[in-house]
């Protein structure tokens, strides 16, 4: 369903005004081709356009609105919320918050969830197998003319993870190749795109079976600074 409504009044000062509302329900989207759709999908959204005096419809404070989805890729049910205009703090845009339960830890699954790329170094590392419950939130702003990323993503094992720690990638000799199974703990990834380090992995509370016994441990691990220009270089 869709209820929408727009004003323009051709008037010195005037401000364009607007609303619309959209719902779907029991809905099947595939975000690409060579996927598997979304299926059972519930999706709500609401925004309303109030630019205020001497504002454009262009600026963040000229909207507010917000949206829901609900919704199974395969066996997975998924959940999402976004929130984007003048409620957003500070220099935010947008925001959104999302979960996952049982989410396959193989690449065509993470891509299908468009997380492929910011779980690759840790698959190319740890070798995964088995599944997670996944959560994440994103936070997309403006600093100047540039856009911006904040990204958190939280990965939860309950037993059912296997992995071996195949080195850094490129560096396989400092890999440690033995199988561990039964891996419980978190998994937490954080990006920045305007920090000084693009991103942080961190891997916490972790116990896993190595064959004759049980281990545990912890493991961080962020991106290198980025570069920076010299001062007076040209």
């Amino acid at each position: 369903t869709l209820d929408a409504a727009f004003e323009l009044v051709f008037a010195e000062a005037a401000r364009p005004r607007g609303r619309v509302r959209a719902s779907l329900a029991e809905g099947r989207v595939r975000v690409r081709e060579d996927e598997p759709p979304i299926e059972d999908l519930a999706l709500e959204i609401e925004a309303e356009l109030t630019p205020p005096p001497g504002s454009d419809p262009w600026r963040k404070d000229a909207w507010d609105g917000d949206a829901s989805l609900r919704g199974r890729l395969g066996s997975m049910p998924l959940w999402a919320w976004a929130q984007f205009g003048r409620e957003v703090p500070e220099e935010g845009w947008a925001r959104a918050w999302g979960r996952a339960r049982s989410v396959a830890l193989d690449a065509a699954t993470l891509g299908a969830l468009g997380l492929e790329s910011h779980f690759a170094f840790a698959r190319e590392m740890l070798a995964p197998s088995g599944q997670v419950d996944l959560a994440g939130t994103l936070l997309v702003g403006r600093q100047g003319m540039e856009w911006t990323r904040d990204l958190a993503l939280h990965a939860r094992s309950g037993g059912t993870v296997g992995l071996t720690y195949l080195g850094l990638p490129g560096d396989p000799a400092t890999g440690l190749p033995l199988p561990l199974a039964d891996v419980r703990g978190q998994l937490v990834l954080g990006e920045r795109s305007a920090g000084e380090r693009p991103w942080t992995l961190a891997a916490l509370d972790l116990t896993a079976d190595h064959g004759s016994g049980r281990a545990s441990g912890w493991m961080q691990i962020s991106a290198p600074r980025r570069a920076t220009e010299r001062a007076g270089s040209g």
